[in-house]
């Protein structure tokens, strides 16, 4: 999938990529800058790059990754990591990466879309649908339930 703005190159259109965990890896410069605290050698570092993913470009800079986990009738995104640009602002690059992964949701026949609250996102993911949930020492995440038609 592709969101074009109204006037676009190659160098300035958001493009998506859908991967499995058996596609090569970002490389590890890449996940730093996405990631700036994650250390190569952790154990997160390690899902991360083993993980199916959605990658964001912008030209040939990666702006947004989304690492996926598949669970009974949900998708999960347990890591995600959200860049802007001089031509696309974070919110762009999180609502390319929404319909990304609202699309794949639907698209593996799963009922709910699991992700990690992004920060300064509340108003626009309660317009998309989204719940915010709180589950004491859990944490908190956001989740869109689809209602089978």
């Amino acid at each position: 999938m592709t969101l074009v703005p109204a006037v676009a190159s190659p160098d300035t259109e958001l493009r998506v990529q859908v991967s499995g965990a058996d596609v090569e890896p970002l490389p590890a410069a890449e996940m730093s800058r996405l990631f700036p605290r994650l250390r190569p050698s952790s154990s997160r570092f390690d899902r991360l790059i083993r993980s199916a993913r959605v990658v964001v470009r912008c030209g040939s800079r990666v702006v947004g990754f989304a690492a996926l986990q598949r669970a009974d009738h949900e998708l999960r995104v347990i890591d995600l990591a959200l860049v802007g640009t001089a031509d696309h602002g974070v919110r762009d690059v999180l609502n390319t990466m929404l319909d990304s992964l609202e699309t794949a949701c639907l698209a593996g026949g799963f009922r709910r879309l699991v992700l990690p609250p992004p920060p300064r996102a509340h108003l626009l993911l309660r317009r998309r649908g989204y719940e915010l949930m709180h589950e004491g020492c859990a944490g908190a995440w956001v989740e869109k339930t689809f209602t089978q038609r």
